[in-house]
């Protein structure tokens, strides 16, 4: 446990320099958004803390005409080997879990 935590819903709250609310939520499941552009290698853009809302961001993200591909990904704060691929949308559809030959979801392949 870090000094100065105290626990609150779902996980322990630290104080962090430079965060709008001077804290921090560790050990709690998030979700990123990852998209992938023709001209970059792509990134992550946005972490949600429900599910609901990470994918509903990635189906309406992978749309626009620039974006590829969008994925989501859970995992939890500060717990290293927890990242799990959760969904993936080409064009506005979520693609199937399992894939042939796309070592990630996200490289811009359009699905078979």
């Amino acid at each position: 446990m870090h000094d100065g935590g105290r626990s609150v819903e779902g996980g322990t709250a630290l104080l962090v320099p430079g965060c709008r609310s001077g804290r921090r939520l560790v050990n709690d499941v998030v979700f990123s958004v990852h998209v992938t552009k023709p001209d970059e290698v792509g990134a992550v853009e946005v972490i949600f803390t429900t599910e609901d809302e990470a994918r509903a961001f990635a189906e309406s993200r992978s749309q626009d005409s620039y974006v590829q591909s969008a994925s989501v990904t859970r995992f939890v704060v500060d717990g290293l080997g927890t990242r799990h691929p959760a969904a993936w949308y080409v064009g506005g559809v979520e693609q199937p879990p399992r894939f042939t030959r796309q070592l990630y979801p996200t490289d811009g392949c359009q699905p078979s």
